[in-house]
């Protein structure tokens, strides 16, 4: 009776996943967990169909190789305070209610 309780519901048990690379019962495809240098935890879900692919995707990632990863540092390097500002300004325009709205956050801003 007690074997029925702890057997796991959904189907068959899914390997472990020591090695960061796993499936969910709930969702398609591959997931990849691993910890940062800075203690985080991460969790993706792969681009890989397989599981070699998504073990690969998931070193890349742990390297900082992985192309979305460099993408986005590249563009973070390309970002100053002043681009920044201009895009923050552009938003906030069409919702502030008055001009002197805009130009008291044209102040705090710039």
């Amino acid at each position: 009776m007690r074997e029925a309780q702890l057997k796991p519901q959904g189907g068959p048990p899914i390997p472990n996943h020591e090695d960061g690379a796993y499936k969910r019962r709930d969702r398609a495809g591959y997931w990849l967990s691993w910890i940062g240098p800075d203690g985080v935890r991460h969790v993706k879900k792969a681009t890989a169909r397989y599981l070699d692919g998504a073990r690969e995707e998931r070193r890349q990632w742990i390297r900082g190789e992985h192309p979305k990863q460099l993408a986005d540092e590249a563009q973070r390097r390309e970002t100053t305070f002043a681009d920044a500002a201009d895009r923050s300004l552009a938003y906030q325009k069409p919702r502030l209610k008055s001009p002197k709205s805009y130009v008291r956050q044209e102040g705090i801003i710039c």
